[in-house]
């Protein structure tokens, strides 16, 4: 839930509309599908090979305090949005968080939890994270560095930490219609497992596998309609 100075940050960036737009999603009336892709922690991560003059010019690595600023900036110019103190949360509650700086600008950055957070709650109706999984909150490349392989090394710094802290499995949701990151995932080594409806309208909520791979099944236990949905 957004603080009155967030909700004011948001609407000069954003508009009111869209806030509505943002709102209504959330609580009123939503009714989407998602692609679940996964990546495990126990195979060799796949390298990126070409760009290499481009990745050696650019420093990638951990979030801090001081870097919230100038991700809202950076988010801000391209029509996201975040607020300064929600970019500080996730340090401050320990989420995992990749930039890559670019000739003194951040250019790009993944952030992973290890639960799925309250701002994705509705997709946690769907699906059940194991105490050794980690949740894909948010990922960006700015347009001008996409195709480059940035966003499959920040991803490989990501897994190198993730692995490290004992996650064994990351999984993320994701637009089924947005082919270019579905296309990113695939080159960096995730594998499309299952696909999900969710229907929220006020405090009614219906989630429903539509199909789901046998390596991801233990995901979906317990939810419905994931006997019917179940690949053989």
């Amino acid at each position: 839930m957004l603080n009155p100075g967030e909700i004011i940050e948001y609407v000069k960036a954003c508009g009111l509309w869209n806030l509505l737009k943002a709102n209504i999603g959330k609580y009123i009336f939503l009714h989407t599908r998602r692609i679940v892709s996964i990546i495990t922690y126990k195979d060799p991560l796949p390298e990126p090979k070409a760009y290499q003059k481009l990745l050696a010019a650019i420093t990638i690595r951990k979030g801090t305090l001081a870097d919230a600023r100038d991700l809202n900036r950076m988010m801000k110019k391209h029509h996201l949005w975040r607020s300064v103190g929600e970019l500080r949360q996730w340090i401050e509650k320990g989420r995992f968080l990749f930039v890559a700086v670019h000739k003194g600008e951040i250019i790009g950055y993944v952030c992973v939890c290890r639960e799925i957070p309250s701002r994705h709650s509705i997709f946690g109706k769907a699906i059940r994270l194991k105490p050794d999984d980690a949740y894909g909150v948010h990922a960006f490349v700015v347009p001008e560095y996409r195709g480059k392989m940035v966003y499959s090394t920040l991803g490989l710094k990501m897994g190198r930490d993730l692995r490290a802290a004992g996650i064994k499995r990351l999984v993320v949701t994701l637009d089924p219609l947005n082919f270019s990151v579905r296309t990113a995932n695939r080159r960096r080594g995730m594998r499309e497992v299952a696909e999900i409806e969710i229907l929220k309208v006020l405090f009614f909520t219906r989630t429903k596998v539509l199909w789901v791979k046998p390596e991801a099944v233990d995901l979906f236990v317990g939810k419905v309609g994931i006997e019917a949905a179940s690949e053989n």
